[in-house]
């Protein structure tokens, strides 16, 4: 509704199709899974975006987000929504991303945990790479299903005002993750979308 009062679109001769690029993450284990987003919301979130003051934490996709679940929720951290942006001359390039993992978040410059897993007194952290060993050793694979905690995605999206093919923006995906990889451990697991 947004888009299509100013008349912003995908232009197909009669009209301009106000197509949204749209992701979610499994959230629904925070809050009260019945509140939805609905019409007004994304309304209200598009009028407050003209307002060029975005938030980072528990804003939009970040609302729901949590990381650190190898033994559950109880021992899981809140996380967010993160954002960064670089220009150099005329081409700006910037990375959006709704952290949810199931691992530990670490400062890629000095390799110091920064959010996860909650130590037994939830004053401190452990490492989740250790919790996975433990359980491996013990044969035990079954932290799938430690309090359901079996879905995770952090998504993300890199935004550029450069022009390149699919297969190079496919190229720079793929980059993307290395980010992931730098600053989530473990990564890329069977648990994570």
């Amino acid at each position: 509704k947004y888009l299509e009062e100013r008349n912003i679109g995908f232009d197909v001769g009669v009209t301009k199709v106000p197509l949204v690029c749209q992701a979610c993450i499994f959230d629904l284990r925070v809050g009260d899974y019945k509140v939805r987003p609905d019409i007004n919301m994304a309304y209200e979130a598009c009028i407050n975006a003209q307002d060029n003051n975005p938030q980072m934490g528990n804003y939009g996709a970040g609302t729901g987000a949590s990381v650190g679940k190898i033994l559950g929720a109880d021992y899981a951290m809140k996380s967010g929504l993160g954002f960064y942006a670089v220009q150099v001359d005329d081409v700006k390039v910037g990375a959006i991303v709704a952290v949810n993992a199931f691992g530990d978040i670490y400062d890629y410059d000095n390799g110091k945990m920064i959010a996860g897993l909650l130590n037994e007194n939830k004053d401190g952290f452990r490492s989740s790479e250790e919790e996975l060993i433990k359980i491996t050793q013990n044969n035990n694979l079954s932290f799938t299903s430690n309090n359901n905690i079996v879905t995770n995605t952090t998504i993300g999206a890199v935004i550029t005002n450069a022009k390149f093919t699919k297969s190079q923006m496919g190229k720079i995906a793929s980059m993307a993750h290395n980010g992931f990889a730098r600053a989530i451990k473990p990564v890329h697991t069977t648990v994570d979308g």
